[in-house]
């Protein structure tokens, strides 16, 4: 608020008109000078103080949202996890149908071979034996 100079025994302080105002804000107050408002000019450093700490608040509050939403992203990621271990664990081994009746014609496939193989060695057995069963005989 602005008060009008007091026109008493006080004498002026240097660089004051004898006709101007003194503003009184706190401890903050100066004569006017060249038409400008000091109260303006001391406002503004009060408003650029306010601005810096309302920015440094907003700041350290955003710091907090993005730490906080990051680790409970990371928890949460890693609970998720732990559960599907678990999942996994108790269901057992994942069994494919497929897989199953793939073995049995892997099995039944080898099986064949097996019995051509006996049947080859049966084969060559025979004729062998009936090679040999000439040259036993005496020759005459």
């Amino acid at each position: 608020f602005r008060e009008p100079a007091k026109k008493s025994a006080e004498p002026a302080k240097k660089g004051a008109k004898k006709e101007g105002t003194r503003v009184r804000r706190g401890n903050l107050s100066a004569p006017h000078s060249y038409g400008e408002a000091p109260d303006r000019v001391a406002l503004s450093r009060l408003e650029e103080r306010m601005i810096a700490s309302e920015v440094v608040n907003f700041a350290a509050v955003s710091v907090i949202i993005v730490a906080l939403t990051g680790s409970l992203g990371t928890i949460g990621l890693i609970f998720i996890t732990a559960v599907n271990k678990l999942n996994r664990r108790a269901n057992g081994p994942v069994v494919d149908d497929a897989r199953p009746e793939q073995i049995q014609q892997s099995v039944d496939a080898i099986a064949v071979e097996v019995e051509r193989i006996a049947e080859a060695q049966r084969f060559s057995a025979k004729l062998l034996a009936t090679r040999e069963e000439p040259s036993r005989s005496p020759r005459g």
